[in-house]
């Protein structure tokens, strides 16, 4: 098959593209964000017309002109696919407006199928992943060696994890670097000294900080859906690192506690666990190991590559 990713997301250049290569798919990555508004629907006929895609996916929302990409798959009669990363937090605000243009929408959070359902949409699940090819455990970097690491923006749908999962380290003194937006706007009521900020990090040198790190932190947007986790979980688990992340259901459903990965759900907790495992090296070592294995059997982005194509069969 033939797809085009209308964006250029690490999600899709590192991620769900690369699987879909993996099969053998003609793949294409058009980026219309990156093209000015109003020569953005011009720009993917010209596209569609050229690559003749079986399939177009949409994941998200990446700043591209809706009208642009609506118009264009209509004249072309295209099969738009899209993949609801947001769900369930922002089903209504942006997942929906995709998914009425769309063949399929698959979604991570299984709880939202019913929501499409209901506007008689075919919705399946399809969760992020790990690409062995690049989520994998590189020599220790120097540069990046701390005890503890976080990596992602400052969301205020995330302040009560930040505070339970992120901010006890930082308050206490630990070895902790943390990456990405907004941790040092004075305009939020959470916020982190200068020492502990490494600034906006290339995704590219994702793997070394990972496996450079004796603990890796999660916190997500989400802890309700039995299916939903950020794409952070998988990733860090691709590169053989020491997972210790938010509690949320997802967690509980996907991985096993003290095997594969380890929760919190406190800030007494977080602390608690983080202190017993800084001082026992191969206990974390084994986790993240067995969390590394696991991924590479079961979560991989050839998996979600294979049920896309899977689905695919069945509608179009």
């Amino acid at each position: 098959m033939r797809i085009l990713f209308v964006n250029d997301a690490p999600v899709i250049k590192y991620g769900l593209a690369r699987g879909f290569v993996k099969k053998g798919c003609k793949v294409r990555i058009f980026p219309m964000w990156r093209i000015n508004r109003n020569q953005q629907e011009i720009k993917l006929l010209q596209v569609l017309e050229e690559f003749k895609p079986d399939i177009v996916l949409a994941e998200g929302h990446s700043g591209l002109h809706q009208p642009a990409l609506f118009n264009g798959i209509k004249k072309m009669r295209a099969n738009l696919f899209y993949w609801a990363i947001e769900d369930p937090v922002h089903i209504n605000w942006i997942s929906m407006s995709y998914a009425r243009h769309s063949k399929v929408v698959f979604t991570t959070a299984e709880e939202c199928i019913e929501e499409y359902a209901k506007k008689g949409i075919r919705a399946e699940t399809l969760l992020f992943a790990c690409n062995p090819e690049f989520h994998w455990t590189t020599p220790p970097a120097k540069k990046y060696k701390h005890d503890i690491v976080f990596v992602g923006s400052n969301y205020d749908i995330r302040y009560d994890a930040a505070r339970s999962i992120i901010m006890p380290f930082v308050e206490r003194g630990y070895d902790i670097k943390v990456w990405g937006n907004w941790w040092q706007d004075k305009r939020r009521p959470v916020t982190i000294p200068d020492k502990y900020y490494g600034g906006i990090l290339p995704y590219e040198d994702l793997p070394q900080v990972y496996s450079s790190a004796k603990i890796v932190l999660g916190v997500h947007c989400d802890d309700s859906s039995r299916t939903q986790t950020s794409m952070r979980t998988f990733e860090v688990l691709g590169c053989g690192a020491f997972y210790l992340t938010q509690y949320t259901k997802a967690h509980a459903h996907l991985f096993e506690y003290g095997k594969h990965l380890v929760w919190s759900r406190s800030r007494e907790e977080t602390l608690k666990i983080a202190d017993y495992f800084l001082e026992r090296e191969e206990e974390r070592k084994t986790i993240a190991t067995n969390g590394q294995r696991f991924v590479y059997q079961h979560h991989t982005y050839v998996d979600r590559a294979e049920k896309v194509l899977k689905v695919a069969q069945e509608v179009l």
